[in-house]
């Protein structure tokens, strides 16, 4: 089996996410028209609803993965980033407590 070539200025990852979603919206749909079909009164479509439901949680679990995986390859995906500032700050008092915490026993091993 071969993939399609990704569409001119897009990248693999990008249209692999691009199918999960769309994945996603499809399953979403299949499932409200069972839902519409047993409003009706249509009971048959009920043995249909598991798997429409196992198929929508299969197609989210791809999108979740393809997003982890290009934020991973990428650092993109969140609009924030990471505040390094406030790591090494956070970083320094953690140690300063450690330090704090250690000076007050004293070294092991020396007479009381």
């Amino acid at each position: 089996m071969q993939r399609k070539k990704a569409r001119q200025g897009a990248s693999e990852p990008d249209d692999l996410l691009a199918e999960a979603e769309a994945q996603v919206l499809r399953c979403g749909r299949r499932l409200a028209a069972l839902i519409e079909r047993l409003e009706a009164g249509e009971l048959a479509a009920a043995h249909e609803v598991p798997s429409a439901i196992a198929a929508l949680d299969k197609a989210l679990a791809a999108v979740f993965s393809e997003r982890a995986k290009r934020e991973r390859t990428t650092g993109q995906g969140s609009d924030t980033g990471i505040d390094f500032d406030a790591a090494r700050d956070e970083v320094r008092r953690r140690l300063d407590r450690l330090r704090a915490t250690y000076a007050a026993r004293g070294v092991s091993g020396e007479p009381e």
